[in-house]
């Protein structure tokens, strides 16, 4: 650095200057991240990032279409990013570059079965609505669908039916094992309890299955699931929907939509404990909602109102 270039930056006030210096490491930071395949080099698109202060989610979000990712202006020191079919990353701000890769994982799958059998419907799809349910940016309905026929078996579609759709919503599709524990928790006094509950485990799908939901056609949402050669097991499994975002008729991400006009699905009075949600991107923990609230209720002695208990209307066609 020459001593004319020094003598210059000691006469430009020290709140110019520091205002200079700011913009500079501002401007070096990256301000969008692209999330690829580590080994062919493909966009991931809707990879999920979580931002992290001292271990807490702050922030979270999907990358686009095109795995690109507009980094936030929240205060966070690690981003967690992952995609089904990838190993997790975990990477600090400071070493987020322009683009980032996840390294595909090996995911054991059960040996599609070639099936001439006809196709049969099954699950929580011919229930009379109780009432609706908004599913938000960031949702994951999970409901745990029982195999009949007590072998693995294809599945081939997944029917659910919406209370209501304003917007095009894309939403992510995958099964998952389910795990059975104990539930632990601490009452008033300070005595212990617990109780049995299930909630989704390790995906068993491998595949990033996105669809949409399209207002034009209708409530009675029929997504095809065919080509995917997926498998039910045959134990059953939990099928689970995870809300991406809502896209108006500009194909413009709507991202807080007014309540009103959010996604809502039909939910019928539960018959068992086998509805499961994760509410936000930033949540990372499963609730097995009906087995909580009756716990609750049960705890409390009081008697539940009506259509506490409930169910997405949802099930899905398999070859038997």
């Amino acid at each position: 650095m020459s001593a004319d270039f020094i003598s210059l930056l000691k006469k430009v006030p020290m709140r110019l200057y520091q205002l200079f210096m700011l913009l500079v490491f501002w401007t070096a930071e990256a301000q969008t991240t692209a999330i690829l395949d580590a080994e062919n080099k493909q966009a991931i698109p809707y990879a999920t990032v979580v931002f992290k202060k001292e271990g807490k989610p702050v922030d979270g979000f999907y990358t686009s279409e095109n795995g690109i990712l507009e980094l936030p202006s929240s205060e966070y020191d690690t981003a967690e990013i992952s995609s089904l079919g990838y190993e997790n990353k975990s990477v600090a701000r400071h070493d987020i570059k322009a683009q980032l890769y996840l390294k595909p994982k090996a995911i054991e799958l059960a040996e599609v079965i070639v099936s001439s059998a006809k196709d049969t419907l099954i699950g929580e799809y011919n229930f009379k609505k109780a009432k609706s349910q908004p599913i938000g940016t960031g949702h994951q309905l999970a409901v745990f669908i029982d195999n009949p026929a007590g072998r693995d078996v294809p599945l081939k579609a997944l029917w659910l039916k919406l209370a209501k759709i304003k917007y095009t919503t894309v939403v992510r599709i995958y099964l998952c094992e389910r795990k059975d524990y104990v539930q632990e928790y601490i009452e008033a006094g300070g005595e212990t309890g617990s109780y049995e509950s299930y909630i989704p485990a390790e995906a068993l799908t491998a595949q990033n299955i996105i669809t949409e939901l399209k207002p034009e056609n209708g409530n009675d949402a029929k997504i095809d699931l065919a080509k995917y050669e997926l498998v039910l097991p045959k134990d059953g499994a939990f099928i689970v929907m995870e809300i991406i975002g809502h896209y108006n008729t500009l194909n413009q991400n709507v991202v807080k939509p007014a309540v009103k006009d959010i996604t809502a699905i039909e939910v019928h009075k539960a018959v068992n404990d086998n509805y499961c949600q994760r509410l936000g991107i930033t949540n990372l923990f499963w609730v097995n909602t009906n087995r909580w609230l009756r716990n609750d209720y049960e705890y409390m002695g009081s008697k539940p109102p009506r259509n506490t208990f409930v169910t997405p209307t949802m099930g899905v066609v398999i070859g038997i």
